[in-house]
């Protein structure tokens, strides 16, 4: 039931924070995403994310977090990332590590930018 399900949320967290500890680079291929206004992606099938550890080991247990620049042009919402208006923004990719900080500044991130068009 319920409790199942919030122990198993509670132990992915932990994962997630525990993955996002490890690691030192973000690398994000391609560089740049183009959606038409109204046309929608996942950013998890459009993109390949890959975090990387100091030795240049791979993190499995990753999970990206996406924060999208300029919310009139794009936005990421339950069925993906969503063309607004026509024009560019960047998407800034950051581990998720489970508390309210992980939108912040700081720490690893990398960006891609997203190019709507009409």
């Amino acid at each position: 039931g319920a409790l199942r399900r919030d122990s198993l949320m509670q132990a992915a967290i932990a994962r997630a924070r525990q993955a996002a500890n490890e690691i030192t680079q973000l690398r994000v291929s391609p560089d740049t995403v183009r959606l038409s206004v109204g046309e929608e992606v996942m950013p998890e099938q459009a993109l390949r994310i890959t975090a990387l550890r100091g030795d240049g080991s791979v993190v499995l247990d990753f999970a990206p977090l996406f924060v999208v620049e300029d919310l009139r042009i794009a936005r990421l919402g339950t069925n993906g990332l969503k063309g607004l208006e026509a024009g560019t923004t960047r998407v800034l990719v950051r581990p998720f590590s489970g508390g309210p900080n992980s939108a912040r500044q700081g720490g690893v991130s990398t960006s891609l930018v997203v190019k709507v068009s009409p």
